[in-house]
């Protein structure tokens, strides 16, 4: 999941236990949620936003830079290249 957006990185929260090191490229999905009258979210959409590669690895923790102008949101899902999925948005 997207945790901190900066000008220069963008701090994910999957890192080398995930299997994430430098040079690795991973998928950014943007999450629209719907809700209804109660404000709860009743379904989950997922659109692909864009790609990035990782900049350096921690255990829990990666810098990626994002390609192509791509600034996502903190709560976005990411995602290996292969499909995988590494992390999943949080419940509100």
């Amino acid at each position: 999941m997207v945790e901190a957006v900066l000008p220069q990185f963008t701090v994910v929260s999957l890192g080398t236990t995930h299997g994430l090191k430098p040079g690795d490229k991973v998928e950014i999905y943007q999450i629209t949620e719907v809700r209804n009258k109660k404000d709860q979210v009743v379904m989950r959409d997922e659109k692909r936003a864009g790609e990035a590669t990782v900049l350096s690895s921690q255990a829990d923790k990666s810098k990626i830079r994002c390609e192509d102008g791509l600034t996502p949101e903190e709560g976005w899902v990411v995602r290996a290249q292969s499909g995988v999925t590494l992390s999943a948005a949080p419940d509100k």
